[in-house]
Formats: structure tokens, C-alpha cells, sequence
């Protein structure tokens, strides 16, 4: 075998160097392959990626009250994603919650939960820090929360419910970062906490100075 079908096949099998080697495209679809053997245009080598959990975790594990879900990655989430994902996402189940994370667009994770009519305090950490949002019951009972400029990984706990009624201890910033973080359709849901408290209550002052 000579010529064009030689060089062909030995670019196929050893990656067109002198030596055999690793497969420059390694992790590239055969089609793929076959053009870039055919044109002689070497594919860039792909990445190697290894998902982090917290801790080791590949499924969602409950200490003292707090639901812990295994660390959503980005990167790992898109190389795994096919045609037919829409959204790269991850999804879990315990007990009567479900729990979904996913990319909804550049930049951008949300992370939907469907529970009882109650608060949920949330806790997510980045590569920049950890932060405490509350995130409430949709009319649908999904809940969602919606961060922007997620570039890495997310690690993400989320504790025991409690109604809205018993919501005492108000902390400021974390009212406002919920509130931003909550799509325009999930509004409703703390229109209504601010329904049924008097104007001048600390929780429905927080509640109105993030959403104006």
C-alpha cells in the first residue's frame, strides 16, 4: 500500500507522525477522524476532565438537616451533553424533593426544587465564596433560583423548609440576592409574603427595596 491511501492509514492509526503515538484527536467521533486524516488538518487534543464532588460525592447525602447535592461542573456537564440535551443539567430525587441544576444559558446555572409550600435556605459556594439565598415555591411547586456568570463549578446545600409565616430573622443580603436571583415568572410567590405582612415589617421592606 503507497501513495494517498498509505499516508491515509497510517494518519488514521498513528496520528500522521513518523512514530506510533496517541492519537492526536482522541475522543473525537470516527467521522471527525476520517476529515481530518483526509486533509491532513490534525484536530486539537481534547481535554482530560476529572468531575470534583464535595467530598466525593456522586449522589445527593443529608447531614443534619442539609441535603448536600455533588458538585455541578460546567465544563464536565457540556462535554457530556449531546444533540439531543437541550440544557446540560443534573437531576436527583430524595425523599419528596427533586432536585434539578442546569446550564440555562452562557455563564448561566439555575437550580430548580419541588417541595412543600415552604422556604428553603440555600447555600452555594463557587470558586468566589459562598452565598445564602432562600428560594420559594413556584406555582408549579418548582421552585428556581437563577445564577448568573457561573464560570466553573457549583457546590450546592440545601436545608429544611419552614413556612413563610414563621420567617423571622431577616437577613438583608441574602433577601436581596434571592430576590435578583429569582426569574420575573416566580415573582408572585414573594409578592405574596409581602401580601400578608404589615408595610413597615422588616422581611417586606428587604423583600420591596430588592425588587424596586
Amino acid at each position: 500500500m503507497t501513495g494517498l491511501p498509505q499516508r491515509y492509514w497510517e494518519a488514521l492509526t498513528t496520528g500522521g507522525g513518523e512514530k506510533p503515538g496517541p492519537r492526536a484527536w482522541k475522543g473525537y467521533g470516527l467521522w471527525r477522524r476520517y476529515w481530518s486524516a483526509l486533509l491532513g488538518f490534525p484536530l486539537p487534543p481534547q481535554p482530560v476532565t476529572i468531575p470534583e464532588t464535595i467530598g466525593g460525592l456522586t449522589e445527593p447525602t443529608v447531614e443534619g438537616g442539609w441535603t448536600l447535592l455533588p458538585r455541578f461542573d460546567r465544563l464536565t456537564a457540556r462535554m457530556a451533553a449531546t444533540e439531543e440535551t437541550a440544557r446540560p443539567e443534573a437531576r436527583w430525587t430524595v425523599g419528596e424533593r427533586e432536585f434539578v441544576i442546569r446550564e440555562s444559558g452562557p455563564g448561566e446555572v439555575e437550580l430548580l426544587v419541588r417541595a412543600a409550600d415552604e422556604v428553603l435556605p440555600v447555600d452555594v459556594t463557587t470558586p468566589d465564596g459562598t452565598d445564602r439565598y432562600y428560594l420559594l415555591p413556584g406555582s408549579d411547586e418548582m421552585g428556581v433560583i437563577h445564577f448568573a456568570a457561573v464560570t466553573d463549578w457549583l457546590d450546592i446545600r440545601v436545608g429544611e423548609g419552614f413556612p413563610a409565616t414563621e420567617w423571622h430573622i431577616v437577613d438583608g443580603a441574602a433577601v436581596a440576592r434571592s430576590v435578583a436571583a429569582t426569574p420575573d415568572s416566580a415573582m408572585p410567590a414573594w409578592a405574596a409574603i409581602v401580601a400578608a405582612r404589615p408595610a413597615d415589617d422588616p422581611l417586606s421592606r428587604a423583600i420591596r427595596d430588592a425588587a424596586g
